[in-house]
């Protein structure tokens, strides 16, 4: 890319720092539409809001996700850094999001439903 020619960050790099939010969201939705939901209405399913929800506190959560997003800034710097790590940090980053998005949107009990 030209971009990455001329010293910006890779567009992947912003992908991997965004990951968090782009599972959660991307989950969230494929989660709604296929339960027959009408994902275009508000709604109280994302991971953040699921773990509140089944006792977590506002600060834990916030603390689990600072501590996932520094987690990612490591791996984004090494993907800048060293572009061949790309394909595992990618495996490494969605499978390990979806899972933790998983224990607090499906596995785990809320106080009360969407």
């Amino acid at each position: 890319m030209a971009s990455e020619r001329a010293g910006a960050v890779p567009l992947i790099v912003w992908m991997i720092l965004l990951a968090v939010l782009l599972v959660d969201a991307m989950a969230t939705l494929v989660r709604r539409i296929v339960k027959g939901e009408r994902w275009f209405e508000a709604h109280r399913s994302h991971a953040y809001q699921r773990a509140v929800q089944a006792g977590y506190s506002h600060h834990a959560v916030t603390v689990a996700v600072m501590n996932l997003n520094a987690l990612l800034a490591v791996a984004a710097t090494g993907v800048w850094l060293v572009p061949a790590l790309l394909p595992a940090v990618l495996v490494v980053t969605v499978g390990g999001l979806v899972g933790v998005w998983y224990w607090f949107c499906c596995s785990r009990t809320v106080r009360y439903s969407d």
